[in-house]
């Protein structure tokens, strides 16, 4: 009888820890592939949402802005030193131009005294918003600049016109100069243009600008009446001023 009980103890110890190791792991799986509770749902989507704003390390940013800040002064730098210019003359054409220069002119200010003091993340931050009002004025004004040249070569195109239907009055040379400038007009309108699609709008208004002057010229030359001659040059004086262009200059024979 004690044999028996023996033999009964161990099978019953035997079969309890097979269910023990059965038993563990299979709870484990299961509590795995069970969905989370909602306080846990709510912090996975919390640590996986892209549009999360992480905060930057401030020493990564400070060495990234580092490599770009002087680059992005400079540029500020020239957009204001390119709109003073423009401003003397076509202050009025465009508006709110000198309170829009008057803020950029402001945030650059302050952006050098961030800049001089070491703090180059608020410098920068300064730097980026008088860019970006200076490149929305440089735009507009690249525009007007462009529109100009295009009337003075229209207007070229005109008197070509009616000059080559008289052809036994039309003066040959003057003429043939004239077709000769008014193509070297056409090629700098066409490369400013290319200026403008990536964004260098001082450069393109540069170009505007000298071929507005060459149309001023043209202009004259074509001219055969004194007196309309002197009214070209009164019509385009500030065409002429905006590029520091003598109007005695347009009369020399030689161009």
């Amino acid at each position: 009888m004690k044999n028996i009980i023996n033999k009964i103890g161990k099978w019953w110890f035997k079969t309890f820890s097979i269910l023990i190791f059965v038993i563990i792991p299979f709870n484990f799986v299961f509590s795995q592939t069970q969905p989370k509770t909602e306080n846990q749902n709510n912090k996975i989507q919390i640590d996986n949402n892209p549009l999360l704003e992480i905060e930057p390390s401030d020493y990564l940013e400070r060495h990234i802005i580092s490599k770009k800040i002087s680059k992005i002064k400079e540029e500020v730098e020239y957009n204001l030193r390119k709109l003073a210019k423009i401003l003397k003359t076509y202050e009025k054409e465009i508006s709110n131009s000198k309170t829009n220069y008057d803020e950029s002119a402001s945030l650059y200010k302050s952006g050098l005294e961030y800049y001089y003091s070491g703090d180059v993340i608020n410098a920068y931050n300064q730097f980026i918003k008088s860019r970006n009002i200076t490149n929305k004025m440089l735009s507009d004004f690249a525009n007007m600049y462009k529109k100009q040249s295009i009337s003075i070569s229209t207007e070229i195109a005109v008197k070509l016109s009616k000059l080559e239907e008289d052809a036994v009055n039309a003066p040959f040379f003057e003429v043939y100069e004239s077709e000769h400038r008014l193509n070297v007009m056409k090629n700098k309108i066409n490369s400013a243009d290319d200026l403008v699609k990536y964004q260098r709008y001082g450069q393109a208004i540069d170009l505007y600008r000298n071929a507005k002057i060459i149309g001023v010229i043209t202009l004259y030359k074509l001219e055969q009446d004194k007196t309309k001659k002197e009214q070209i040059l009164e019509k385009y004086k500030a065409d002429l001023d905006d590029a520091n262009y003598n109007v005695d200059n347009v009369k020399l024979e030689s161009f």
